[in-house]
């Protein structure tokens, strides 16, 4: 080899090696595969009549170890809850025994510390049938709420919000984006969806009114409204004003979430809206929860709930 055409190599070479430095790092990448974005899992669950074994078809109170096994499977860091007594209270407030005992199991078997609070109805001496929501805060801190919407009274409607709506704000740190779930259950379809759905619609109307209260409030944009909707179709006009809300319906499908009885079909009733076009929700999908260890529907109705939980993850996007 010449002594030019050695200058001539040595010079290509580190002409191409910043091109090759630059590389590296792709070709690291490539090999180790991209990394999997954190995630929180929402759910909602409505656990039919727990604390009132005597108001179910089969008057079988649900037991504490059924519901941990439950929720642990769901691999749920939050879920809203529907149909819970409050027959007792716990740091948080008002609480049920059952799940204060589920979720001591809970934590005895993952380590992981869960917490829950109930909603109760301002003005009432009712304790039943109310929402709320539990969470595990080994890995969500809550930042603010409970906090009851102010929903304007919507005459010639009485039976509207009798389980009124509440916002709960969350996240998974000080570095982290929060969330703040709204927990809903509306009017039943007992009297038939004709009479009935007039009202499902009057309680989503006056909750999209006071969603501007709920941004002010939290000062955050990303809103997850969830829970029992009691809606037969996805194009129920209740459902309607979410989505022209600017929120993204997770079951337009039409998931079955309620299991049938001798006397109703299965239903849809229970579901999830997201905001439209935020990035930590861009994937969110819902998915219905219907394996267990209880073997069977049959069984999962009798010991646990005529309805399945429902959930969806969201991304953590961390600052």
């Amino acid at each position: 080899m010449s002594r030019d055409w050695g200058r001539l190599s040595r010079r290509a070479f580190l002409g191409l090696l910043p091109v090759l430095l630059a590389l590296l790092p792709g070709l690291s990448w490539a090999h180790r595969g991209p990394a999997e974005p954190e995630t929180i899992r929402i759910g909602s669950w409505n656990i039919e009549w727990l604390g009132q074994p005597g108001r179910r078809e089969n008057r079988l109170a649900q037991a504490p170890d059924d519901l941990a096994r439950y929720l642990i499977h769901s691999g749920c860091d939050a879920v809203g809850l529907m149909e819970i007594s409050w027959n007792t209270d716990t740091t948080e407030g008002p609480g049920n025994d059952t799940l204060v005992e589920a979720l001591r199991l809970v934590k005895e078997r993952t380590d992981q510390e869960w917490r829950h609070v109930l909603f109760p109805r301002e003005g009432s001496a009712d304790r039943d049938q109310l929402c709320g929501v539990a969470w595990n805060a080994s890995r969500l801190r809550r930042q603010d709420g409970p906090w009851p919407i102010p929903i304007y009274r919507i005459e010639g409607q009485p039976e509207a919000w009798r389980r009124p709506p509440y916002a709960v704000q969350f996240s998974a740190g000080p570095d982290a984006n929060s969330f703040v779930l709204i927990v809903v259950h509306l009017k039943s379809n007992r009297g038939g969806p004709e009479a009935t759905a007039p009202i499902r619609d009057a309680e989503t109307l006056s909750l999209v009114h006071a969603l501007g209260a709920v941004k002010q409030r939290f000062r955050d944009e990303d809103i997850v409204v969830l829970g029992d909707f009691n809606c037969l179709k996805h194009t129920e006009r209740a459902l309607s004003r979410l989505s022209h809300a600017g929120f993204r319906h997770l079951n337009e499908e039409d998931q079955l979430t309620w299991i049938a009885s001798r006397d109703f079909p299965a239903a849809p009733f229970d579901r999830i809206f997201v905001p439209e076009q935020r990035p930590a929700f861009a994937d969110a999908k819902q998915t219905t929860l219907k394996t267990h260890h209880l073997g069977d529907e049959a069984a999962f109705r009798a010991r646990l709930s005529d309805h399945y939980l429902v959930y969806t993850d969201i991304k953590v996007l961390r600052r």
